[in-house]
């Protein structure tokens, strides 16, 4: 699970050229602009990564003028640059932490590193499907209150507003979350040398289909869509187009295959597609709750023609440099070369359970976003097609 903010460590601090008010310091595998002086080295500290909502209470007021996000009502972290940086989220001294945060944790005796606060500060993540289930409930609040009586019945809602009707991700089945690489360090000192294969990380929504004791499974990357508007849902669409079902049920057993959906309504079509087009990036066994290797991936996609994310190098030497893998996750779009890539998924070529903090998936896989994309994108307001 993501930790949107936690204590940790100044591991380094460096200073900027020709910024005399500044410095940049360096926290697990990430790079943060913070103060002259405001920190040294072993400092304790408070984390808080990019893409987290801070609420508003006096202690991040300072943050408004560059972070207000009035859709959230409160203070939406960014990443920027500043004097060639990258700066990835922001550093609190531990004052941040009210006497009875620290009251709590000293109970626990949890003042130390790693120490997850995010509930104790009141933060959120910056999720754009969260942020169209709220806008449909907005919108049904403001109907009449004779409209209101009606989408109250499960069929008539479903037609109007096919996603709003969810289910719970089934148990089975494993979430398409990867972990960024800068919260990775000691796995890259580990296992430095390990021969990966890299792919492009594609700027869409993800999708998982399944089969199951002969019963067919679309889900978003948080729900189960089970009554979902076939016609009009975006993910059935796709499970359709491709014959997703149709060929789940030949594999012969319990199987799911995961993917990205990129096209028109989705994340403002970066990629200037016509239509909507689906690339599958893992498949799984839900009986061994294993997931297939490179090779067992390509042998899946060309037995039953289905797409598979784009690859960028099947012969990498994983480094144990943060830095170089963010350098590596730079370039242009295989999809679009008139945009930079999102970013990149490194993954060892062969089969590889690894059971650490960091990597949810157990199995050795993580992320890392291109700084260049997350500059030109960062500063919109994500679109997210609830009605497609």
């Amino acid at each position: 699970m993501r930790q949107l903010a936690s204590i940790q460590k100044i591991i380094d601090i460096q200073p900027i050229k020709n910024y005399d008010r500044i410095e940049v310091a360096t926290v697990l595998g990430w790079k943060v602009i913070v103060g002259k002086d405001d920190f040294k080295i072993g400092d304790l500290c408070v984390y808080i990564e990019a893409d987290s909502i801070l609420p508003q209470v006096p202690e991040f007021e300072f943050l408004r003028k560059r972070c207000w996000s009035p859709k959230w009502n409160g203070f939406r972290i960014r990443n920027m640059k500043l004097g060639g940086i990258y700066s990835q989220g922001i550093v609190f001294s531990m004052s941040i932490l009210s006497d009875e945060i620290m009251k709590n944790l000293r109970k626990k005796r949890n003042v130390k590193e790693d120490v997850e606060v995010t509930e104790e500060l009141g933060i959120i993540k910056y999720d754009p499907p969260e942020i169209a289930e709220v806008n449909i409930k907005k919108q049904i609040a403001n109907k009449p209150w004779i409209i209101r009586k009606f989408l109250r019945v499960k069929f008539i809602r479903n037609y109007f507003y096919p996603e709003s009707i969810k289910y719970h991700f089934p148990d089975f089945l494993r979430k398409t979350d990867e972990t960024r690489v800068q919260i990775l360090p000691h796995i890259l000192e580990q296992y430095k040398g390990l021969k990966c294969y890299i792919t492009e990380k594609l700027d869409g929504t993800s999708v998982t289909f399944a089969l199951k004791d002969e019963k067919f499974y679309v889900c978003s990357r948080n729900r189960w869509l089970k009554k979902a508007n076939k016609k009009r849902n975006k993910y059935w669409r796709i499970a359709k187009e491709y014959h997703i079902e149709e060929i789940l049920k030949s594999v012969g057993k319990d199987i799911a295959i995961q993917g990205e959906i990129i096209g028109p309504g989705i994340q403002g079509n970066k990629y200037q597609l016509d239509e909507p087009r689906f690339f599958m990036f893992n498949v799984f066994n839900i009986v061994s709750q294993k997931y297939y290797n490179f090779k067992d991936l390509i042998d899946f996609s060309y037995e039953y023609i289905l797409p598979v994310i784009p690859l960028l190098d099947d012969n990498y030497n994983l480094p144990n440099n943060v830095d170089q893998i963010l350098e590596d996750s730079k370039g242009t779009s295989l999809m679009c070369p008139k945009i930079p890539r999102e970013g990149i998924v490194i993954r060892y070529l062969f089969d590889l359970q690894i059971n650490t903090k960091g990597m949810p998936l157990n199995f050795f896989s993580f992320k890392a976003i291109n700084p260049d994309f997350d500059l030109k994108y960062g500063e919109e307001e994500e679109e997210y097609d609830d009605q497609s």
